[in-house]
């Protein structure tokens, strides 16, 4: 598909205003105009078959919309960080903290709104095994949720006024550029010591 008729499809299926965080843009060559919305989808991997939620939503309210379906994902759950900082194409690190508090989480989090927010180069997932579900921030910023029952994320992003959209794409899936700064990779330091998170190793992608 061309970036004309994607730019067209979101524009005829999602009508609403959209700020992206500063972690990433369309590269130059796609003309793509985001736009606020989520669309569902099952997810497979091998014989699991799980509901999904996949949202793109505009940076002004992007953290607290994350922090509300955080608090959906239930308490004592385990978190897992992913960064791209410093290694090669297809390469992340992953960092795991298990059985963490979500007052605690929670706090954590709005420590570092800034890295967690317009940083390219880092993602955080929030699991929560007895349930299951899993709720994950890419490093494209857009939100992930996989669970059995996806009705209670539906109404927070419906109190937020985003729409459900069918058909709608997303910035992962045209040509793209991730943006980082000098200084997140260093925060991402302070990240994980505050977590008390340990690293799992190195994954190819």
């Amino acid at each position: 598909m061309n970036s004309r008729s994607l730019t067209h499809r979101w524009q005829v299926y999602c009508p609403q205003p959209f700020q992206l965080t500063q972690a990433v843009r369309p590269a130059p060559q796609v003309m793509l105009q985001p736009q606020q919305g989520y669309r569902l989808a099952v997810f497979q991997a091998g014989t699991l078959r799980m509901p999904m939620l996949s949202a793109a939503v505009s940076a002004e309210h992007l953290f607290e919309v994350f922090l509300e379906l955080v608090s959906l994902i239930g308490d004592c759950g385990d978190v897992v960080v992913e960064s791209t900082h410093g290694l090669g194409w297809g390469q992340s690190r992953l960092w795991r903290r298990e059985g963490i508090d979500q007052v605690v989480l929670l706090s954590h989090l709005c420590a570092f709104e800034q890295l967690l927010m317009h940083d390219g180069c880092t993602a955080i997932a929030v699991i929560n095994r007895r349930r299951p579900a899993e709720l994950q921030l890419d490093e494209h910023k857009l939100v992930h949720v996989y669970a059995p029952q996806l009705r209670p994320f539906q109404r927070c992003l419906s109190r937020w006024g985003i729409p459900r959209c069918r058909r709608l794409p997303l910035i992962c899936e045209a040509d793209h550029i991730h943006q980082t700064q000098p200084h997140f990779a260093q925060e991402l330091t302070s990240l994980l010591y505050s977590l008390g998170a340990e690293e799992e190793g190195k994954v190819h992608r």
